[in-house]
């Protein structure tokens, strides 16, 4: 069983549900108002989601949605009162983290309430946001960025948070000069992250983060938007370009490896 974010024109509330490992798949529109941005199956029956309704425009409101029924049906709490939200990472159904344009929030009573533990401001940043999570016991990773007007090159720092106490604290650990797309852990040492733009669009760590070394995976002007390992070898990646690129189309592209993400192979 598995879920797509899925907002179409015309219909921006919606996720596709597959109960055939991907077969076929069914339209959910969700009556709460909401973007879904990312999902996690936190239970036999329970999922939560996280992302964003428009309102007045383009002032956005960030919402915690949840589904006792498998997504059948959800229902939601305002989290954030102008920004949306992009990512969540669950240790148990009571216990987890939320991530957005403001900052990163974390809860102990399956999303009642919420305690920000990182905010952009922390860095002196007057904007920015915190796009994905990724945990794994006590040690957790998210990647960031905060506008520098500072900066001459693309006007954000793009750097990666790392957490060793359940996301109670956060530190900065790396920076990068690459749009920081995707995010995936394998455990607590391994991991990848994608990037937009670059020849080369994952970097590897084996060591916590402290080091990254570039894959194979070459596609120029292309972003991933997706990491995901079923098994500690074969792992996926998806992504589009970056903009529309008239001798290669708008197509999307899937890579998969099955040497732990050494190699890659690159599929229309």
């Amino acid at each position: 069983m598995g879920y797509l974010q899925a907002p179409l024109a015309g219909y921006p509330f919606l996720i596709l549900k597959t109960e055939d490992a991907g077969e076929t798949w069914r339209d959910i529109f969700l009556d709460v108002n909401a973007h879904a941005r990312d999902l996690q199956f936190v239970s036999d029956s329970l999922v939560y989601a996280v992302g964003g309704d428009s309102r007045f425009g383009s002032v956005m409101a960030g919402k915690f949605i949840y589904s006792y029924d498998l997504g059948e049906t959800w229902d939601s709490t305002i989290n954030t009162s102008n920004d949306e939200l992009f990512s969540l990472s669950f240790y148990d159904p009571d216990t987890g983290l939320i991530a957005g344009e403001e900052g990163i929030f974390r809860t102990v009573d399956s999303g009642k309430t919420w305690l920000p533990v990182w905010n952009v401001g922390d860095l002196n940043y007057n904007s920015g946001r915190v796009l994905k999570l990724s945990l794994h016991g006590q040690t957790g990773y998210a990647i960031a960025e905060g506008r520098n007007p500072n900066n001459p090159f693309t006007g954000f720092d793009r750097f990666i948070l790392k957490t060793s106490d359940q996301g109670i604290t956060w530190d900065t650990i790396k920076s990068f000069h690459e749009e920081l797309t995707a995010l995936y852990f394998l455990n607590p040492d391994t991991g990848f992250v994608g990037v937009a733009g670059n020849d080369k669009l994952l970097r590897k760590t084996t060591d916590g983060g402290l080091t990254w070394t570039e894959s194979n995976l070459e596609l120029p002007f292309y972003r991933v938007n997706s990491i995901h390992f079923p098994s500690h070898h074969t792992g996926y990646t998806v992504g589009e370009p970056i903009s529309y690129l008239p001798e290669r189309g708008s197509s999307f592209f899937i890579s998969k490896t099955t040497d732990g993400g050494e190699n890659w192979e690159t599929y229309d």
